[in-house]
């Protein structure tokens, strides 16, 4: 598992379950934005995020999320989302991207 803690904002965690599925927790926010980066650019696609246990995302996390969902489909694979909590759920509703990154859930 990997960590990122920068000054008082941005505490993220990473870890990689195996077979390109990846945990994530805490706050995605512009202080941790390269870390979810770098480990998303180290995952052959398809790549399956849980988001459960994200309380916070911003901008940049949703900017990543659709780079790497392209950097995938341009593979003629998926960067899934197989969990979310609320607050990824109205982000990525807000930013009008839900459905494109939902594709894993019920």
């Amino acid at each position: 598992m990997t960590e990122c803690r920068r000054g008082v904002a941005g505490v993220l965690s990473v870890e990689d379950l195996g077979n390109g599925l990846l945990r994530v927790g805490g706050e995605i926010d512009l202080s941790c934005a390269d870390e979810l980066e770098r480990h998303l650019s180290a995952e052959d696609c398809p790549i399956l995020l849980d988001l459960s246990s994200v309380q916070f995302m911003d901008a940049n996390a949703v900017r990543i999320l659709l780079r790497h969902r392209k950097r995938c489909a341009e593979l003629g694979k998926e960067l899934r989302l197989v969990a979310m909590s609320p607050a990824v759920d109205r982000v990525l509703r807000l930013a009008g991207v839900r459905a494109l990154l939902r594709s894993g859930m019920n």
